[in-house]
């Protein structure tokens, strides 16, 4: 049969003996040369011989990076010189620098002083001298812009108020006199925003008289903390053998409560309930009580309810409570009133329903009264008002008295005003600008970067001129309306809705505008370029503050499936960024220094699969004494990506090498999506990531980007796709958090109904906003049902199978499909000539993998990132709009695959019939289909009458030397391969650090034919290693399976390897857990000392090093007690050299 501008390959393989995967044989000696390719046109020819050439040998730009942590002061010129040199030698691409203080003994360079400045400087004359790429982070801390010249003015603010019910009578002809105290205050900075009063509610009145007896499960508890005002007194409720702790209100009489908050310190991984009791003795859950964060350490639990009557009520925890305030109250709140209203953080989707309250419980806006002008300086009132009851609300603004995470304690203080460009401005020349001052001065030009880590320091819904810009921005007067910002009702739940969604839309405006946009344009004033990590604990929309930046940051986190990457990646995508960086391998105190390249590899690949192309390491910490090892530690946090590591000198370069190949290739072209997701105009909101609760209905295998209104709105529909103006295209449009929405908005859509393009979502319920018309509605109404009863539009897509038909529906192809898995993560680059996937298999199983990509008539090639070689597949199907591929992936592992060459220049090739799965098989220029087996039994294989050689162990005895720079440098004969922790030498149990194993063998003859590759397989290796033979370097391996091509290096007759293996820090920590500490930084319960020991600041090598019984290590964490098992070493082999051996079979 021939197949016409067709290839129709194998997607099943014959198995024989033992058989592998196999490639194109490239010499490794001159792999940077591989010309792989010939292409029609000279133009693409160049094109792809760049590609490959910048795969090969990546650029620099394409290095990662590292953030450079120096720790509470401890820092040094010699320190930072030799972790320069370690970054630059190791192939990483620069660093950006963090000064933090958390757990660390203080060391003597404090924050923004001269010396800081200076060797900050001396930072900036290395990198240049080096070549690394510069940049710091925008404050003392991660998190996020603070410093003690912030002053309370500059800070971060809230509303706060205080209420009081007074009577007017006719008596007193309708006047009152009254003081009203000054609502809770921080840091004795506060204004007045206006004074309301209003008719009381039946319930103000209740809440004003109660007067319930405080009680709680730990008699060592202040009660008075509860509702003194105080507001930085806490107190604890201890929880004793993790029994669940309890606050209790009592009062003389049945009272019905509908309202619950408690402000605590620290609230995370605590479960809280609302109890109740008639007899005081016998409870009842009546509901859960969720927790709010409105600040970093300050958080508030509440409860809004339908009213529940009894005598006896418990706020219940299941662990320790330290608690600043609570309160039971009788009058209804708005349904977690402080993330409506911008004071903390909820995403929009999980706000719950706003309440249904009966009119009794709600304010009429007609009948306030505004008696701002009649409060005195000192707080007292004289006002006229009607006879009877009524409230009077006093409003006001306060600081947060939120500040820096985790700072020195030079460098902590207020975090600024993000709603505010003139604090910014202030916050920014008191530290950066010193900063880049320092560095023109030094090293001009080198620095290049700035950035705001992870947003973690809670809500903010109020600044100097708030009310007037709301106005001026929303075309209404907000000062009616205050009582919604303490929870009440105004109006009705509608109106009330309306008002809190206008509050949360405008404070996302101003923090977007006011912070990271003017970041932005501040760093640009200075000649650099931004890092943001667009999400956090804030009132913002993510998508917005990510189009501010110039380089859009995700992280995620060493063997936890944390990922928050989504609205980064996105908006990099929507807003043409082509890196979108990510904090790479965050991890906590289970990881320490056990991590190596192979620990961090699976996680590192699937990020790429998600969209990132740029890995910045957490972290390399700065080791200010030069001496010891493996020093200092960033507390408990982060990879430990440090040149302290063994393996960071063997393998180090290897790995930054594989990231540099797989960063380089993820920047090319432009990304592709099937899907494009409106995340709606409600905030706080942000771009779901993979396998969270919003997302778990998209399969892995369709893409999507999240789009914000700006970009909603910029989107177009032409030729049957959805299209942004910089050329990214959508097959589908699908809706979230779009239950209310903007007029604007819904026209779009209704527009992109109208033009026949396929959206997903349930109906838009509500306009947004308090100002809209009854036109307005009734356009709203007309569009909405419109849009939903177009054959295009559908209600909602769940599962696998829906999926599938909506695409037959429309006649989409998906731009990869994977028959019958949930397994494959993938990301999509189109250039000019090429399209480029890269897939993960996010599974424990090795695989195969029937894939469908939407690409044709062009030829598939594996990129291997690890070694820079490529090859051609010859086992494909090319059909009118995709290209069926078969591939097998072991667990965890991933692959390029790279569309290039076109079909029609190639010749037409007849199909073949194969069985199984285990050959790979190759299509080469000389119009060839060649695949290799392996043989490793000790019996021949044979194929086509052609024998395969055996393969050869290298058994017997190695010399191993051991390398005295860590502590023991001895020369050992191993008679046979053996794991060091399961030595009979202690030294050998003990070691952690660099050994050299040597060996001579003379490689048996058959083995060296030309027509086969020999391969080394070291068998387990533990962690990682360089390979020698011959006095050449033959690779480095840091991956199961250690293996190499070596057929370059071997020669006939006696042949030496040497191996260098490195392993980790732990086995020598626990060892020395077990002898004398003379470092004097650990004091006898457990803490280190407040000052670091003079020997470490002044540069000198850890008391007593080489002495018996003493430690040779010292870091500043204890990852490791004595006693704690040993963990695998060394080179445990079996080696072994085996032969691949290739068949060409001719093309008819």
């Amino acid at each position: 049969m021939k197949l016409n501008n067709k290839i129709l390959m194998l997607a099943t393989f014959l198995t024989i003996g033992t058989l592998t995967g196999c490639e194109n044989r490239q010499s490794t000696k001159t792999q940077s040369n591989i010309d792989s390719q010939a292409i029609p046109r000279a133009k693409e020819k160049t094109q792809y011989q760049t590609l490959v050439q910048n795969f090969q040998s990546p650029p620099s730009d394409s290095r990662p990076y590292t953030w450079y942590h120096v720790m509470n002061s401890n820092m040094s010129a010699a320190g930072i010189t030799k972790d320069f040199e370690s970054i630059a030698e190791a192939g990483i691409g620069g660093v950006l620098y963090f000064n933090l203080g958390r757990n660390i003994s203080k060391g003597k360079v404090l924050f923004n002083s001269e010396k800081h400045i200076e060797l900050i400087g001396h930072m900036a004359s290395e990198a240049k001298r080096l070549g690394l790429t510069f940049g710091i982070h925008n404050a003392d801390g991660w998190s996020s812009s603070g410093g003690p010249w912030n002053k309370p003015e500059h800070s971060m603010k809230q509303v706060t108020w205080g209420e009081s019910v007074v009577t007017s009578d006719a008596s007193n002809e309708g006047k009152i006199s009254l003081r009203l105290d000054q609502p809770m205050t921080m840091l004795d900075y506060y204004h007045d925003i206006a004074v309301l009063a209003y008719p009381s509610l039946p319930t103000d009145i209740i809440d004003s008289q109660l007067r319930p007896i405080i009680t709680a499960s730990d008699p060592e508890f202040d009660v008075t903390v509860v509702n003194n005002t105080e507001v930085d007194n806490v107190s604890t409720i201890e929880s004793k053998n993790g029994e669940p702790v309890w606050l209790q209100f009592s009062y003389e009489k049945p009272v019905t409560i509908r309202f619950a908050s408690v402000d605590i310190n620290w609230g995370k991984h605590i479960k809280y309930e609302l109890q109740y009791s008639q007899d005081g003795t016998n409870f009842k859950k009546h509901t859960d009580m969720r927790v709010n964060r409105p600040g970093r350490v300050r958080w508030a639990l509440d409860a809004a309810f339908e009213g529940v009557t009894a005598k006896y009520f418990r706020i219940v925890a299941d662990k320790t409570l330290n608690i600043f305030e609570a309160r039971l109250a009788s009058t209804p709140r708005i349904g977690n009133f402080l993330g409506r209203t911008s004071a903390t953080h909820t995403k929009y989707h999980d706000l719950p329903p706003i309440g249904n309250p009966k009119k009794a419980h709600i304010i009429d806006p007609r009948s306030i009264v505004d008696l701002t002008d009649k409060l005195s300086g000192d707080g007292h009132l004289t006002a006229e008002l009607p006879e009877g009851d009524w409230t009077i609300m006093r409003f006001g603004f306060t600081a947060k008295g939120t500040t820096n995470i985790p700072p020195t304690d030079e460098g902590r203080g207020l975090e600024v005003d993000k709603f505010s460009r003139a604090a910014f401005k202030h916050h920014y020349s008191a530290y950066v600008t010193n900063v880049i001052d320092k560095v023109k001065e030094v090293a001009p030009g080198v620095m290049q970067y700035l950035e705001i880590d992870s947003y973690e320091v809670g809500g903010q819904n109020w600044t100097q001129g708030y009310a007037r810009q709301f106005k001026q921005y929303k075309g209404y007067d907000l000062i009616p309306f205050l009582p919604l910002l303490a929870g009440k009702f105004v109006d009705s739940a509608e109106t009330s809705e309306d008002i809190t969604w206008d509050i949360r839309d405008f404070s996302n405006k101003l923090i977007t505008e006011n912070y990271y946009e003017y970041f932005t344009e501040l760093a640009h004033q200075d000649g650099l370029k931004t890092y943001t990590e667009p999400y956090g604990h804030g009132p913002f929309n993510e998508l917005d503050a990510g189009s501010k930046v110039d380089i859009p940051m995700g992280e995620f986190w060493l063997k936890r499936d944390i990922y928050m990457l989504a609205s980064a990646i996105s908006a990099g995508h929507i807003y043409n960024r082509n890196v979108i960086s990510a904090e790479a391998f965050t991890a906590t105190v289970d990881h320490n220094w056990k991590f190596n390249p192979a620990y961090a590899k699976f996680d590192g690949d699937k990020t790429w699969a998600l969209g990132v192309n740029e890995f910045v390491f957490h972290r390399f910490v700065h080791q200010a004494n030069t001496h010891v090892v493996p020093g200092m530690t960033m507390d408990k946090w982060g990879a430990h990506v440090d040149a302290t590591q063994p393996w960071f000198k063997t393998a180090g370069k290897a790995w930054f090498e594989y990231l540099s190949r797989g960063q380089y290739i993820l920047r090319q072209g432009h990304p592709v999506a099937d899907v494009a997701w409106y995340i709606g105009e409600a905030t706080p909101t942000g771009c779901p990531d993979r396998r969270q609760r919003e997302s778990k209905h998209v399969p892995t295998y369709v893409n999507y980007d999240c789009l914000n209104t700006e970009k909603l709105n910029e989107l177009r529909y032409q030729t049957g796709r959805y299209q942004l103006d910089h050329g990214l295209k959508y097959k589908i449009l699908m809706l979230k958090n779009h239950d209310t929405l903007s007029l604007s908005s819904v026209k779009k859509i209704y527009e992109f109904a109208k033009q026949g393009g396929v959206i997903i979502g349930a109906p838009i319920q509500h306009l947004a906003g308090r100002n809209t018309t009854t036109v307005q509605q009734a356009q709203f109404e007309k569009m909405i049902q419109f849009i939903w009863a177009q054959p295009t539009t559908h209600l909602s897509i769940n599962s696998a199978s829906e999926w599938e038909k909506l695409y037959q529906q429309h006649g989409f192809d998906f731009d990869l499909r994977i028959k019958d898995t949930k397994d494959l993560f993938y990301t999509h680059r189109k250039t000019d000539t090429q399209d480029i996937y890269f897939v993960y298999n996010d599974s424990g199983k090795r695989k195969l993998f029937d894939a469908s990509f939407e690409v044709s008539g062009k030829i598939p090639e594996l990129w291997d990132a690890k070694t820079g070689r490529i090859k051609k597949i010859a086992a494909f199907d090319s059909g009118n709009s995709t290209t069926n591929l078969a591939f097998r992936l072991d667990p965890n592992e991933s692959t390029f695959i790279v569309f290039n060459d076109d079909i029609a220049n190639k010749a037409t090739l007849s199909p073949l019939l194969v069985k199984d799965n285990d050959i790979e098989v190759l299509y080469d220029e000389q119009y060839e289909i060649s695949f290799k087996v392996t043989n490793k039994q000790e019996q021949l294989a044979d194929f086509n009458g052609q024998r395969i050689p055996a393969s050869q162990t290298l058994s017997g005895s190695w010399h191993v030397v051991f390398d005295k720079d860590y502590g023991f440098g001895q020369n050992v004969t191993f008679e046979q391969l053996n794991n060091w922790k399961d030595s009979n030498n202690p030294e050998i149990r003990a070691y952690s650090g660099i050994a050299t194993y040597r060996k001579s063998f003379i490689v048996n003859e058959d083995l060296l034919a030309e027509d086969q590759m020999v391969i080394l397989d070291l068998g387990k290796v533990h962690d990682t290693a360089e390979v020698f033979i011959n006095g050449s370097k033959a690779g480095t391996v840091w991956l199961s399976p250690f293996t190499l091509d070596v057929s370059d290096y071997l020669q006939s007759g006696d042949n030496h390897i040497t191996v260098k293996v490195a392993n980790s820090w732990n086995n020598r920590l626990i060892t020395d857990e077990e002898l004398i500490d003379s470092s004097g930084y650990w004091q006898q319960d457990g803490s280190h000392v407040p000052v670091m020991p003079s020997w470490y600041t002044n540069n000198e090598p850890l008391p007593n090093y080489g002495k018996k019984g003493h430690r040779r290590t010292f870091t500043t964490y204890k990852f490791v007690k004595a006693g704690d098992p040993l963990i695998d070493s060394g080179l445990l082999g079996p080696v072994t050299l085996s032969a691949q051996k290739y068949f060409k079979l001719p093309i008819k």
